[in-house]
């Protein structure tokens, strides 16, 4: 699988599968990339279209634009522990207006 080859974190790849069921074109824009050591972040937007069923709430077909923080931890080559931060309530407002 595609997620095997970069990404060792379980947890990741699980938000990846989910992510991509809900938004499946989804793309990530990235304002800024600072690297680090072993760890890299990541700010920028998530922009895509509601296509399938996300937080309980079945696909709408509504747009979402999304910014983003994200934290990576490398090992080995690939990404080992994931941390994100973004505004959820942003993102539910945008599914449920």
């Amino acid at each position: 699988e595609m997620l095997d080859r970069y990404i060792s974190d379980p947890a990741l790849k699980e938000h990846i599968r989910e992510f991509v069921a809900a938004f499946p074109e989804y793309r990530l824009d990235v304002q800024e990339m600072v690297i680090e050591g072993d760890m890299v972040a990541v700010r920028g937007t998530v922009l895509g279209r509601h296509k399938g069923a996300y937080a309980g709430i079945p696909a709408t077909g509504r747009e979402i634009n999304l910014e983003v923080m994200v934290f990576y931890r490398i090992s080995d080559g690939r990404i080992s522990k994931f941390w994100l931060q973004t505004d959820s309530k942003v993102l539910m407002d945008q599914l449920t207006r």
